[in-house]
């Protein structure tokens, strides 16, 4: 650690000698369920015990030892350098914030001194000779690392977990698979050492791509030796044995058959047992498994230079990713590594970190164009990444500026006003479908195949913001309108392809529809002012960059389309995500604090319907929409409900928290509540469900929210529409199973030419051309309800009562989200500052 580290580590230890400890937190009132985070509980305790048995066996020491072994089979002669990633390197800036006790249980598991060390190593040899040379010494001592501290690991390991049964496998592998996702991918080996802990060592496997010899991978479970003893002669058999083998052998192959399908049945659960195994962290033997050091060595020209660029992004003699080094690789780690939805994220959770403690809103646009000219200056040349890593960085610098950001976000909300009447009309029209579809099925436990007329089970009706902006129009502005279809239990979607057809395809032949206008409809925005699109930002004091930024909403290329359709399926079937994107670009010309000028060009996407088909129990249509101006949109009580839900849910509420959701969702859920008691903005009809707003402005506002355009009118007699319509229909047929079941995601292109070309049709270009109930209304929201949620009069119902704030105690977690101290303002700002080099 150099001089001036080592100051600043002292002035941040003498900073935070003066911490308290903060009071206990309790959760938000609608995340009640204890463990709503279970998920999360199995890898923030196995990356624990990861790190307290390494530590046990003073690994950091050894670690040094090893490096030092690793460093010195480079000649001396052969330019080289690296820098370290990984928690061991998050855990060296941030040691100090973890020590006091300034993260939580979650923030600690992703930055532990002991789980994972990555490290990257450029050297100027790349002659097959000195990469062979290179592949054997390392492992060599990967193979005298792991004879030096397995007794100890399994020694330990019994006496942490408390279980004379546990074991542990160290397992050093070499491999140049270029599906590695490597930093670089030519001339590069990764060499991975894996640990793992259970009861029963798993059998080894080999990974040695580069070099395929035995000796390549060294572990340490070494198999027990085996004497082969000499095949006996086989013995003359004579017909009759023969014709009774084969008797036999038919007899075998007619069961296995009979059996196949109970088979196919048992393997599909045994796999569905292992992803639930897998989501919640661990493995269906308990097993805990992680990659404690990883090495990626990236042999390089002679002349190269990049070891000596690297150095910007490293501390100094240590190696160690720098506060930017460590943004700049986790960017790069996001692109590198898939993580999916609602599991557990390092990568999120270090985002987080960094988001907290380090961009602030006084340091964050210097430090993030500081992080972009470092990537400019070391990366930029090289092929590391697609254009990803490039447009992300840019993007995140340029709009830390607020007023930017303010500016993207108020014309994102103008474009989709501009939206609206059509996606309305969207909406309606698939309600309106759903009431007669058919769906059939043995409904009263008989034989008798019988019909289900939709309007009787099911609908669609708005949800989220956009449909909380109907009670409070004082909401926040909307950026997409979400909504949801319920199919209740006793319709079979999951099995009856029949059923299933006919509710997908009433969702995706709308929204074809709605695409299709949208693409031909080249006058679309020409009502939105040219100079709203254009803005210049002055510099200030903390963001000391000129920037003129302007949207340009249609694009010129008669090739590029503007919008497109997308389809998710759910891991589980029947939770399918629908959505229409729009793409329009941004360009941003800004001057930086030197006087140079540069340009970037963003492709800005917005994903402006998203359609959510679920199941349950009862009809919620009938039981939760209400109607707005002919448009159903969820009622209040149902918007209060799904929160809860969402929340006591181990998956979706995983979800949310991981997507930094919650404290919107709890914002959203006090506005609700509130709404609900004073309700007197709107009553609505018991009978027929409609809304009637108490207020002129209420009234007029919703008036033009609901509103509805019937674009079909317009643009049913160009032979472009039903074209287009036609070739959206060919490139699904491709995209779903022979059993018409979406299983993989289908995303549309944006290029005319690629969805043409995908259903073999010749492209073409064209442009459109251009009540009151006499039912007594009644309040659909029951107050006693709200008022039983806050704990303002409990009553009797089980469903309510349990609805109580946790203690902190027995709350799961309480515990693991929140830190046991937290910082001052002030401190925070100037502990960044130090971090930061400001």
């Amino acid at each position: 650690m150099d001089i001036e580290a080592s100051k600043k580590r002292i002035r941040i230890k003498n900073a935070l000698r003066s911490l308290k400890r903060v009071e206990a937190k309790t959760l938000p009132i609608h995340m009640i369920k204890r463990n709503t985070h279970k998920l999360l509980e199995k890898n923030v305790n196995n990356n624990k015990i990861i790190n307290l048995l390494l530590e046990s066996i003073d690994f950091n020491s050894k670690y040094k030892e090893l490096l030092k072994n690793i460093n010195s089979i480079i000649p001396s002669t052969i330019p080289y350098n690296y820098c370290i990633s990984g928690s061991k390197a998050w855990y060296n800036i941030f040691k100090d914030y973890y020590d006091y006790n300034l993260l939580s249980e979650y923030e600690k598991s992703s930055i532990h001194d002991n789980n994972s060390c990555d490290h990257y190593y450029f050297i100027n040899n790349k002659t097959t000779a000195f990469i062979k040379y290179i592949n054997d010494e390392l492992l060599l001592k990967l193979r005298n690392f792991i004879l030096e501290i397995e007794d100890d690991l399994n020694k330990n390991v019994k006496q942490i977990l408390k279980d004379d049964n546990k074991k542990v496998q160290l397992l050093a592998s070499v491999s140049n698979s270029k599906y590695n996702k490597l930093l670089f991918n030519d001339n590069t080996l990764v060499f991975s050492l894996n640990l793992t802990i259970a009861d029963n060592i798993p059998k080894s496997r080999i990974q040695t791509q580069f070099i395929a010899q035995p000796s390549a991978v060294f572990q340490s479970v070494v198999p027990q030796s085996v004497t082969v003893q000499p095949k006996p002669r086989a013995k003359r058999r004579t017909n009759a044995e023969i014709a009774a083998e084969l008797a036999e052998e038919r007899r075998q192959k007619e069961q296995v058959k009979q059996s196949l399908s109970s088979s196919r049945a048992a393997r599909a659960a045994k796999t569905e047992e292992r992803r639930q195994a897998k989501k919640q962290g661990g493995t269906i033997d308990n097993q805990i498994k992680k990659k404690i050091l990883s090495f990626e060595i990236n042999f390089r020209d002679i002349a190269d230079d990049l070891h000596g660029k690297i150095r910007t992004l490293t501390n100094g003699d240590n190696h160690f990713l720098n506060i930017y080094g460590l943004f700049l690789f986790l960017q790069l780690a996001k692109i590198k590594f898939y993580i999916p939805r609602g599991v557990y994220n390092i990568f999120k959770i270090r985002e987080h970190i960094y988001n907290k403690f380090i961009l602030l809103d006084e340091y964050k646009t210097a430090a993030l164009f500081t992080i972009l000219e470092m990537y400019n200056n070391t990366f930029k040349d090289y092929n590391i990444s697609n254009e990803y890593i490039n447009n992300e960085l840019n993007i995140l610098a340029l709009t830390s500026n607020p007023k930017i950001k303010s500016f993207i976000d108020e014309t994102e909300a103008t474009i989709i006003e501009k939206l609206r009447p059509y996606i309305n009309k969207c909406i309606f029209d698939i309600n309106e479908e759903i009431k007669t579809l058919h769906f059939k099925g043995f409904f009263n436990k008989t034989d008798i195949l019988e019909d289900k007329i939709g309007r009787d089970y099911s609908g669609i009706f708005v949800i989220g913001g956009d449909a909380i902006r109907r009670y409070d129009n004082n909401g926040s502005i909307t950026k997409d309108i979400d909504s949801k279809i319920y199919i209740p239990e006793e319709i079979d979607i999951k099995t009856n392809i029949e059923n299933y057809k006919l509710i997908n395809k009433c969702i995706y032949n709308n929204l074809f529809k709605l695409v299709s206008y949208l693409i031909l409809n080249t006058r679309l925005f020409t009502s939105i002012p040219v100079e709203t699109l254009n803005k210049y930002f002055s510099s200030t004091a903390i963001n000391n960059y000129r920037c003129k930024t302007s949207f340009k909403l249609k694009s010129d290329d008669p090739n590029f389309l503007n919008f497109r359709f997308r389809q998710l399926p759910g891991n589980d079937f029947p939770v399918d995500l629908y959505s229409l994107d729009y793409r329009c670009l941004i360009n941003f010309e800004y001057e930086l604090p030197s006087g140079e000028v540069r340009t970037y060009i963003h492709n800005y996407d917005i994903a402006f319907i998203d359609i959510v088909l679920g199941k349950s129990q009862d009809n919620n249509y009938n039981k939760y929409a209400v109607i707005s101006n002919n448009l159903p949109i969820g009622s209040i009580e149902f918007l209060i409900q799904d929160l809860i839900k969402t929340y006591n849910d181990d998956g979706s509420s995983l979800l949310r928290f991981i997507n930094g959701k919650s404290n919107k969702d709890y914002d959203r859920f006090k506005l609700l509540a509130e709404i609900s008691k004073r309700n007197n903005n709107f009553t609505i009809n018991e009978r027929t469900k409609i809304i009637t707003y108490q207020k002129p402005l209420a009234t007029r506002n919703n008036i033009i929210l609901d509103r509805i355009n019937d674009y079909e009118r317009s643009i049913l007699d160009n032979p472009n529409y039903s074209k287009l319509i036609r070739v959206f229909n060919i490139n699904y047929d491709k995209a779903h199973d022979e059993n018409y079941i979406v299983t993989k995601r289908i995303i549309f292109d944006y290029e005319k030419s690629t969805l043409f070309l995908n259903a073999g049709i010749s492209g073409g270009s064209g442009s459109s051309g251009s009540s009151g109930s006499k039912d007594k209304p009644n309040n659909y929201v029951d107050f006693n309800y709200i008022e039983k949620i806050f704990n303002l009069s409990p009553g009797p119902d089980k469903e309510i009562t349990s609805i109580k704030e946790p203690t902190d105690k027995d709350n799961y977690i309480s515990y693991i989200m929140n830190p046991k101290k937290e910082l001052t303002e002030q401190l925070q700002k100037d502990l960044a500052k130090e971090l930061l080099y400001l």
